[in-house]
């Protein structure tokens, strides 16, 4: 009989780190967002199939976040996870393009534990914003007997909006935003003190605010033309490979 898949939260074992890249022709061609979507699919998939204890998290270091989930991934993933989960995942065929396009592999190396660190969470609050969400509310006001006028108000008030407008009222955190295909993955960065226990991540590589998988630092980058690209990328490498 085949293992269900996992659904929800599950155990990651920080003990090791890893890096992917993005392939410079990837970054010069604009295709930073199809670059952290394969990244994400490919940890979902692994989490989907992963014992418990074996799942990964993943971090985005040189993402931006902005209002309204305008905020980019950037061109390389940071993974979390015991030495097993990652060495299995860098031999996904989803990762295939990122990891031959180095000159050898991408290594990796035990993690340092911090005691404060930062943590990608998961959000669904600009659900709200969207039209979807206040119906739902209604059908479910419905089915309890409550009232649904103040919401019927809401709804009609928010289909002569545009989504920047909603977006606006509901006063979302700064976000970062990768499509997986067409459905939007929203995420935020928040900063966390360490905490006893093993933490956990969902199947797409988000922490469980509960209990939270921590990266060190960020990196920032600035708006990038051609020849910056060429500089990141080769930066990116040194340091990954010292």
């Amino acid at each position: 009989m085949p293992k269900e898949l996992n659904a929800g939260f599950g155990h990651c074992i920080p003990e090791a780190t890893t890096k992917v890249v993005a392939p410079l022709s990837w970054i010069e061609g604009g295709k930073i967002q199809n670059f952290a979507k394969t990244v994400m699919f490919a940890v979902h998939d692994h989490n989907r199939h992963a014992n418990d204890g074996d799942f990964i998290a993943v971090d985005f270091p040189r993402a931006s976040y902005e209002r309204r989930g305008r905020g980019r991934p950037g061109p390389i993933a940071r993974l979390i996870g015991s030495r097993a989960a990652l060495s299995e995942i860098l031999a996904h065929e989803r990762l295939e393009p990122f990891i031959s396009s180095l000159a050898r592999p991408m290594p990796v190396t035990t993690l340092d534990p911090v005691e404060s660190g930062y943590a990608l969470i998961r959000t669904r609050r600009s659900d709200k914003a969207e039209p979807g969400h206040v119906r739902r509310q209604i059908d479910r006001n419905e089915r309890t007997k409550h009232s649904t006028k103040g919401l019927e108000i809401k709804l009609e008030a928010m289909l002569s909006m545009t989504r920047d407008e909603r977006l606006e009222l509901i006063k979302t955190d700064r976000q970062c935003c990768i499509f997986m295909d067409k459905i939007p993955m929203i995420f935020t960065r928040r900063v966390f003190e360490a905490k006893e226990g093993t933490p956990r991540v969902n199947t797409y590589g988000f922490s469980d605010p509960e209990a939270p998988v921590l990266f060190a630092t960020q990196i920032v980058d600035n708006e990038v033309d051609e020849t910056g690209a060429r500089k990141m990328v080769r930066d990116i490498y040194a340091e990954c490979f010292g």
